[in-house]
């Protein structure tokens, strides 16, 4: 009979981010790691705490930018910041956006970029509103990114070598075509050609789009008009 797997909480954390957040359950990563999943009770209480944990690694793991003086150079990195987050972890984006539980780091993350635009001359009111709008446009990209090939050991996807979510997303964008063809003709003709580019555009450039609409909105809360 072998030895029984050595697990700590840093190793459930981890195999908790390789499994992915849509197939996130303490019997996926107890097989995952070898071993009982009522050991990890050891280590978590429940499966929405270990997922907190590890939404803390993830936040912790990306590159957030510094305050600067420039509100939407600073609002535009974070938005990206935010791009790489849920691009890279498979189910984060649903993760959060179903409220579940609570992460310090995005607290965090939060809190850091509100401050950042008080100090831009931002009330605290529309500062903590402009980065939870912030954050609720990324997230949108990837709710339909909920499911995926299994992951390589790099993170991969097995099909293409891109990341997880990039492929689904991308996915979600070729079904969203399929769908609405059909019914470019019921849109009045004004819109129409304009409708079928949109479907057509990658995700990164229709995010980027709808970030440049959501910053020059914010405009004019720093203007105080």
């Amino acid at each position: 009979m072998g030895r029984p797997a050595l697990v700590d909480r840093e190793a459930i954390v981890r195999a908790a981010i390789e499994i992915g957040f849509d197939r996130l359950t303490m019997s996926a990563v107890g097989s995952h790691l070898g071993v009982a999943h009522s050991t990890l009770y050891r280590y978590f209480g429940s499966r929405d705490a270990l997922a907190s944990a590890a939404i803390d690694h993830c936040v912790d793991s990306v590159q957030w930018p510094e305050p600067c003086k420039d509100w939407r150079e600073f609002l535009t990195a974070t938005a990206w910041s935010f791009w790489t987050l849920y691009e890279v972890h498979r189910g984060l984006a649903l993760e959060v956006s179903t409220l579940r539980t609570t992460s310090e780091a995005l607290v965090v993350v939060t809190n850091r970029s509100a401050l950042a635009l008080l100090d831009s001359g931002f009330d605290a009111d529309d500062a903590i509103l402009v980065i939870d709008m912030l954050g609720e446009l990324v997230t949108q990209a990837f709710l339909g990114a909920t499911s995926a090939p299994e992951p390589t050991v790099s993170g991969a996807s097995a099909a293409d070598g891109q990341p997880h979510t990039v492929s689904v997303v991308d996915g979600v964008r070729q079904r969203r075509v399929e769908l609405m063809r059909p019914w470019l003709d019921a849109y009045a003709a004004p819109l129409r050609d304009a409708f079928a580019e949109i479907i057509l555009r990658p995700p990164v450039h229709q995010f980027e789009k709808k970030l440049g609409i959501l910053l020059d909105g914010v405009r004019s809360l720093a203007n105080g008009d």
